[in-house]
């Protein structure tokens, strides 16, 4: 294959952007979700992690510019690429939808941070679980009152 960039330039658009955020490139959403670990890994002292992460983040970017480059980019050996079919829309609307998604869900990571900041809260705040889940008067009275 090759090629394929000239004929079909929207694919070719949304697959790079796939890549880029299945890499973590910033603005698209796989950015927001690997800078979270390695802050946190850093925070920890887990630099092991860190590096780790940051390595298969490099490795998968360019293992999938190096898959991209081949069929989009390259010059076609033996196939005329003119005489292929083009794709169809609703073939590639899918992909184009889940690539924007992931832009959306990048440019919206600080909400989403925020949500899950205030989950992780409620997580940690053990007296205030059992009021909203036992009331006000605690889990033991809950668990009397039942077994009356």
């Amino acid at each position: 294959m090759g090629g394929l960039a000239k004929r079909e330039p929207w694919l070719a658009t949304f697959w790079f952007l796939g890549i880029l955020s299945l890499a973590g490139i910033p603005p698209l959403s796989g950015f927001f979700g690997k800078l979270a670990l390695l802050q946190a890994g850093v925070a920890q002292g887990q630099y092991t992690i860190v590096l780790v992460g940051a390595g298969v983040s490099l490795l998968t970017f360019f293992s999938m510019l190096k898959i991209w480059n081949e069929v989009f980019w390259k010059k076609a050996y033996d196939t005329d690429v003119t005489t292929l079919p083009r794709v169809a829309l609703p073939v590639l609307l899918p992909g184009a939808a889940l690539v924007l998604i992931s832009l959306a869900a990048g440019i919206a990571a600080n909400t989403a941070f925020a949500y899950s900041d205030l989950a992780g809260a409620q997580l940690f705040d053990i007296p205030g679980y059992a009021a909203a889940v036992c009331g006000a008067d605690g889990c033991e009275a809950a668990f009397e009152a039942a077994i009356k």
